[in-house]
């Protein structure tokens, strides 16, 4: 009997493109991903491309009325629902004002639907998502792994605080720090990161 596919999701905010260290990082990630488990789908959502739009007033009611209505099929949930069933999911942004760029908040506010990602209940969130993990890649110019900067780092945080919330049991970091700081040794750095890239992407599915 053939295995079922597995899919892993790869949201893409590295706005530098393929200028950008983040982006490369998520490259070799990728490409051991692909060669680990070769019977893998890898389903690129570029935000640069997307764009998608940000919730205002008239969306969030028309979002809450599909809601009310049950429709969790409607198209404006094509996002949260193709988020929900990947069997991983590989997000890759940059360090951007103490976290990341307002087009991967815009993102999350897309996926984050009750109903469809997670749920709440008397006890909690209640999660509804298929993967059991999550990969965040990022590049940081200070170095915001140990204190005193990490007091202010978000990014990483966040996304893990959302992990939970969507019921995602395993949560991974793969960062490089430290860019910015006097005498910084970049492709030694560079090469750490990717070494790290490749561990992770060996034990995703």
């Amino acid at each position: 009997m053939e295995k079922e596919k597995k899919t892993v999701l790869f949201v893409n905010a590295c706005v530098h493109g393929a200028e950008s260290r983040t982006q490369r990082i998520a490259d070799i990630f990728l490409k051991e991903t692909e060669k680990c488990f070769p019977q893998a789908s890898i389903t690129e959502r570029n935000l640069m491309l997307l764009n998608p739009l940000f919730l205002n007033y008239f969306s969030f009611k028309q979002r809450e009325e599909l809601l009310s209505q049950g429709k969790y099929d409607h198209f404006n949930f094509d996002l949260a629902n193709e988020f929900a069933r990947a069997d991983a999911i590989v997000i890759a942004a940059p360090f951007w004002d103490l976290s990341f760029p307002a087009v991967l908040r815009t993102y999350f506010e897309n996926v984050s639907i009750p109903g469809i990602s997670f749920n709440t209940t008397a006890q909690g969130y209640e999660g509804l998502c298929k993967a059991k993990v999550l990969v965040y890649i990022t590049t940081r110019g200070g170095d915001y792994s140990r204190p005193p900067l990490s007091e202010y780092e978000m990014g990483e945080r966040y996304i893990r605080a959302l992990s939970k919330i969507f019921g995602i049991g395993r949560f991974e970091c793969v960062s490089a720090d430290g860019f910015d700081l006097d005498g910084a040794d970049t492709e030694l750095l560079m090469r750490q990161a990717e070494e790290k890239a490749l561990e992770a992407a060996r034990r995703l599915l």
